[in-house]
């Protein structure tokens, strides 16, 4: 509904023109100089008292326009008033309010950030000390970004929404009644203030920007202003997987968590090394390149070999590196890889442990109660033959040339070349075949 400025306004005290016009034309047209000043004096009063009224409903008019403007800024300040007072009372209802921000601030800005690493099934205890870093920083500076503000609008009591309008709504009560001051509209008010000295003294441009910005809060204004947050508080964004390395033992669970076959498994692990780092990129070409180059029934060799060597330094201490006792472990290495890998012959593995156990048997010293065992493991080699015996001894110690540390012990014993190398194999053959020559005996 439109507003009726003009009943603010009131009635004009003057007569009008046709009243005054009808008057003088009644008069008998008498044209005496007092009736004309009379007419003429009374025209310039009501055309004045028009004009002041005009102006004051254009003032009205403006007044009102301004309000408009004027009350969306206070909106806004008032909206990011109660947000800061929102805030505080979820912080001082639980510390942990910014924390929960900086979180979902981190996750807004790097999302699936976890993701990322999971598919290597682990996450690098960098990448997790880096996030938790990053929201601790963040929540620091959005703590430190609300205390300010709150002593920035030296914040007390919380005010309604009414309550911070007051202000406002008083400031704009007030310029209405100033623009309809009866002085403002009457020259009758006007000249009677100016004789009695009541006119009030107009304020400085100054003054009235400081009530105006009093009435709409200015002193909330700088909640308006964007939050910028820099430095180390700002949160990175972590867009590359390989910001971040996985130390040994991560990589170690990432390759048990993705690698499915345990042989590859196993090999994998054991070349990775403590002290070893690796970005996602290249663990993951790692495991690519050594599943090209994989062989099962090698891996399978490899591993049994190993296990050997810890058992056997486990029960002897040490490796032997030549004489009968190389020999002897040699063949009991051989025999145990066989059996663990799947290869050779059943015969030819059952007849090793028999020379095995009648060797250790031997050295400990026979009992009477193992003379039985002991014959019936010649027995067993006897029957075996010669032929069978020597071509496992064989294989045994050609296998053997082929362990870097015994080519080592061949050079430096028969020197280098193929026919110091089968100088070697007659000798080891010859040698084993001596610890089982009474077996053969008639």
């Amino acid at each position: 509904m439109a507003k009726d400025y003009t009943s603010l306004l009131g009635k004009s005290s003057g007569t009008s023109w046709g009243e005054i016009a009808g008057a003088y034309l009644t008069s008998g047209r008498k044209k005496d100089k007092k009736a004309r000043n009379i007419l003429l004096a009374t025209l310039f009063f009501n055309a004045k008292e028009a004009q002041m009224q005009s102006r004051v409903l254009k003032n009205l008019q403006e007044n009102d326009r301004q309000k408009v403007f004027d009350n969306a800024q206070v909106t806004n300040r008032w909206n990011a008033y109660n947000t800061l007072m929102d805030d505080d009372a979820a912080f001082k209802s639980n510390p942990n309010y910014f924390k929960i921000k900086a979180e979902a601030k981190f996750n807004e800005l790097n999302p699936n950030y976890d993701e990322t690493y999971k598919q290597q099934g682990i996450t690098p205890s960098s990448a997790y000390k880096t996030k938790e870093r990053e929201i601790l920083e963040y929540e620091e500076a959005l703590k430190n970004l609300h205390i300010e503000k709150i002593k920035t609008g030296n914040v007390g009591k919380r005010l309604t929404k009414e309550e911070f309008f007051k202000p406002f709504e008083d400031y704009y009560v007030s310029q209405r009644e100033k623009i309809t001051a009866p002085s403002n509209v009457s020259l009758v008010h006007k000249g009677w203030n100016f004789l009695t000295g009541g006119k009030k003294k107009e304020l400085t441009e100054q003054e009235k920007i400081n009530r105006l910005n009093v009435a709409t809060r200015g002193s909330f204004g700088y909640l308006l202003n964007p939050d910028e947050i820099k430095g180390e508080g700002a949160i990175a964004l972590y867009r590359d997987p390989n910001a971040f390395t996985f130390n040994a033992q991560e990589a170690k669970a990432s390759v048990a968590f993705t690698v499915k076959d345990a042989d590859l498994r196993r090999k994998i692990l054991s070349t990775i090394k403590e002290g070893d780092t690796y970005t996602p990129n290249q663990l993951r070409s790692k495991v690519v390149v050594e599943s090209q180059d994989f062989d099962p029934l090698l891996a399978k060799i490899d591993t049994a070999g190993r296990q050997f060597d810890i058992l056997w330094k486990k029960e002897t201490g040490s490796i032997p590196e030549k004489g009968a006792d190389r020999i002897s472990y040699s063949l009991r290495r051989a025999n145990w890889i066989d059996e663990r890998a799947g290869i050779g012959d059943r015969d030819t593995i059952e007849l090793r442990k028999k020379l095995f156990e009648l060797e250790d048997l031997k050295k400990e010293g026979v009992t009477e109660q193992e003379r039985p065992l002991v014959r019936a493991l010649e027995a067993d080699i006897r029957n075996a033959g010669i032929d069978k015996l020597t071509l496992t001894l064989f294989n045994t110690i050609t296998a053997e040339t082929r362990d870097p540390l015994m080519q080592k012990i061949i050079e430096d014993e028969y020197g280098e070349g193929k026919d110091n190398s089968r100088r070697y194999i007659t000798d080891k053959l010859n040698e084993s075949l001596m610890l089982f020559e009474s077996i053969f005996e008639d």
